[in-house]
């Protein structure tokens, strides 16, 4: 039974790709028979065609055309902005030296100043000790002429009386010559220096 049932399966197989392949083989190659070829149309397709072709060729070299224009303007204008950048790099490294000179003499500036300004602190620690020690001897001289202070005010207003005195005598005498006159004033002035010591 099983032998049979297998020689069925194989002969329904059989027959089954037969009538395939043979109405496969009739769609194929029959339909064509029936039917001559219409050449007109296919040239006539195949023209159509070329013509798309070319019409698209012809637009595509004109758009080549004009991208390669555009590509060469645009060259143009790189080249133009890499000149103008040059020049303001060229302009700017410029500019950095002559600021870079400026704050290299703004340093020494500075740096004097900084010099004049230690001079100055040191000066005037020095003005400040010769002050105290101006200070001190005056202190110490006061101390040691408080005694002749009064004496020396007394005397200080004799020798103004005693000029005023000579100085309307030199009016009213006859002028006396220069060399007396010169003696005269180098004498007042001896008495006033040491009425003032």
């Amino acid at each position: 039974m099983k032998e049979r049932k297998d020689l069925i399966i194989y002969l329904v197989m059989v027959a089954f790709l037969f009538g395939g392949g043979l109405g496969l083989g009739y769609y194929i190659w029959g339909i064509n028979k029936q039917k001559k070829p219409d050449y007109k149309n296919y040239l006539k397709k195949t023209i159509h065609y070329l013509t798309t072709i070319e019409n698209k060729n012809v637009m595509l070299s004109k758009e080549t055309k004009s991208l390669k224009s555009d590509v060469g303007l645009l060259n143009k204008k790189v080249s133009e902005e890499q000149q103008k950048l040059e020049k303001l790099s060229k302009s700017l490294q410029a500019k950095i030296a002559d600021l870079e000179k400026i704050n290299a003499a703004i340093r020494s500036v500075m740096n004097e100043k900084t010099i004049l300004a230690e001079e100055n602190v040191n000066l005037k620690k020095k003005m400040q000790e010769v002050t105290e020690e101006l200070n001190a001897f005056r202190e110490k001289t006061v101390t040691g002429s408080e005694k002749n202070d009064t004496k020396s005010v007394q005397e200080d207003e004799r020798e103004q009386v005693k000029r005023d005195t000579d100085e309307k005598e030199i009016e009213t005498e006859e002028p006396k010559t220069q060399e007396e006159n010169k003696k005269l004033l180098n004498e007042q002035q001896q008495t006033d220096e040491e009425g003032l010591r």
